[in-house]
């Protein structure tokens, strides 16, 4: 027969552990407590140790990487000002050379077509760039090449100093052009050359 708990039974059992629980945890409890203190404080220092060294890892490759971009937007900033002053520079020569054309120097009439294109193509390429487009390097292989282009037909007529403006102003936007291509990816030179 199994015995039924009686009031008293449950008092004396309270009362033990009341007392238990007064004089502290066993002897082996506590050494095992301290050991268990001691494990999770090293933990905590060699996790935050870990998580310094990463935090400083990545702010030198973020320094790094921050220093690689502002490099790359120096590069199309350049080119997209070189290019915005070949504009205003191929647009003000297109009107000297139909000033010059008016008044019979025909001769001017190659510069004058080549200048307009020029600032056209320029004006598109300042455009992309300033964006980042991944269009940036077509359109500067295309204005590279009219600015050579352009270039070649105002420095024919060196004794006029708005055709040679001109002409260094086409040099300076082909060279930009060419530079900021060296700075882009393969990924999108190659779309360039029709993805090959």
């Amino acid at each position: 027969m199994i015995a039924k708990p009686t009031i008293e039974r449950s008092m004396v059992l309270s009362r033990k552990r009341e007392s238990d629980e007064s004089e502290g945890p066993a002897p082996g409890r506590f050494l095992t407590s301290i050991r268990g203190a001691r494990v999770t404080k090293r933990i905590a220092w060699t996790s935050l140790a870990l998580v310094v060294l990463m935090i400083a890892g990545s702010d030198n490759r973020t320094m790094l990487a921050g220093e690689k971009a502002r490099g790359h937007d120096q590069v199309f900033a350049a080119c997209a000002k070189a290019c915005a002053d070949c504009t205003n520079s191929c647009a003000s020569c297109y009107h000297r050379c139909l000033n010059l054309l008016s008044a019979g120097k025909k001769d001017h009439r190659k510069a004058l077509i080549l200048c307009n294109d020029c600032a056209e193509v320029c004006s598109t390429a300042a455009k992309l760039t300033s964006r980042h487009s991944p269009f940036s390097a077509v359109i500067c292989e295309a204005c590279a090449k009219t600015c050579d282009e352009c270039r070649a037909a105002c420095a024919k007529f060196s004794q006029d100093k708005h055709m040679t403006d001109c002409a260094k102003a086409c040099e300076d936007c082909a060279t930009a052009c060419r530079e900021m291509i060296k700075h882009l990816p393969k990924t999108t030179a190659s779309l360039e050359q029709g993805g090959r």
